[in-house]
């Protein structure tokens, strides 16, 4: 009996490194037993075999594993693999689901099958619950979520399965605005995730616009603007001459190091600098038309010498294509006429540009206003 009892301790304590030492030491070890098929089942399907194929040849072994541990993961999911027919199948799963939800073995094998079977709200249920334990695996499950959410019925699905924070959801949100078919889709979630996440919608705010989805965008910089001021949280003050809080519909300013815009400590005007030999786009916003004819008035001053032929602005049809509206901000001074036509234009995209040519003096100055109005 002693040592009966002594072979079944050494199989057990084992079984997780070898299960065919431990299934030598003690035959009748369910753990084991279920270990071993399953690794048999992995080989297999990674030579080219197909699930069911494999399972079936292994069906016997895992029923035997089973018989000693019932509510075995493993051991549920190769026999639902093996089962006659896939409603059989999605049975055998089921029951392993409510024995065991933490189970990677049947957790995987569901994902397959509700992704077969179209069934998005299990799916995402099932990837939640999976990546609440095991965040680490948000690269590799990451990409599946992402297709998930591309289907507009997946909205209320994910949103249900976020009502409980975890901390992989901001990760998730964050990747998922790259791509261009979840970014709409992602933005109406958005607003339907309890915790705010400013970041997150500047990175919809950018990523819409980029798709020519501005109005969208323009609608959740709003959105989210109001939420921010709901909560008592500071998002961009409503009368700030320079809102920089949703770039590109607000003020986006050049950090590079030669050719740089940024706010004086008032913030009332942006300070230029440009190197002699550098150039490039200093300034740039988006505005939304809602008529033909606008005036353009930009109020500035630069050191003498510099030169503000230097410094031109330029106007892009929905941010868009070749500048239809490209003057040097000395041939603006003080103000300029501007046609635009709504309805090609929605949106128009302004930028200040600048090069200090080699041999010429660094360009230095500052711009105190820019404003395109209604004429």
């Amino acid at each position: 009996m002693a040592a009966a009892m002594g072979m079944q301790a050494a199989s057990k304590a084992i079984e997780r490194l070898s299960p065919s030492t431990a299934l030598q030491l003690n035959p009748d070890n369910g753990e084991a037993l279920a270990r071993q098929a399953f690794e048999d089942f992995t080989v297999r399907v990674g030579e080219g075999a197909k699930p069911e194929e494999a399972s079936s040849e292994l069906a016997s072994m895992a029923l035997q594993a089973q018989r000693y541990e019932p509510l075995n993961p493993r051991a549920h999911a190769m026999l639902a693999w093996s089962a006659e027919t896939r409603d059989k199948g999605m049975q055998v799963l089921n029951a392993g689901l409510t024995l065991n939800r933490r189970s990677l073995q049947i957790q995987g094998m569901a994902l397959q099958r509700f992704g077969e079977n179209e069934d998005i709200e299990r799916f995402v249920v099932t990837l939640d619950q999976i990546l609440r334990v095991h965040p680490e695996r948000l690269e590799e499950l990451g990409p599946s979520l992402v297709q998930a959410l591309r289907d507009e019925q997946s909205i209320e699905v994910f949103a249900f399965a976020f009502a409980k924070e975890s901390p992989w959801h901001r990760r998730f949100l964050a990747t998922a605005t790259v791509d261009g078919e979840a970014a709409i889709n992602l933005a109406k979630l958005s607003r339907r995730i309890a915790y705010q996440d400013m970041d997150l919608d500047k990175l919809i705010v950018a990523r819409l616009v980029s798709l020519g989805e501005t109005e969208a965008a323009a609608s959740h910089r709003r959105w989210s603007i109001e939420r921010q001021g709901e909560s008592g949280a500071t998002a961009i003050a409503a009368d700030a001459k320079w809102p920089v809080g949703y770039p590109p519909l607000d003020w986006k300013f050049s950090e590079e190091t030669s050719a740089r815009a940024q706010l004086s400590r008032d913030e009332e005007r942006v300070e230029v600098y440009v190197r002699s030999g550098r150039g490039g786009e200093l300034i740039s916003r988006m505005f939304g038309v809602t008529q033909s004819e606008y005036t353009l008035a930009i109020a500035h001053s630069f050191d003498e010498g510099t030169g503000d032929d230097n410094l031109r602005a330029q106007l892009f049809c929905n941010g868009r294509g070749k500048a239809f509206f490209d003057e040097s901000l000395s041939d603006i001074s003080p103000s300029r006429a501007v046609t635009i036509s709504p309805s090609k234009c929605g949106f128009v995209e302004l930028k200040i540009v600048g090069r200090a040519y080699t041999g010429q003096p660094a360009i230095r100055g500052e711009i105190s206003s820019i404003r395109l109005t209604p004429a």
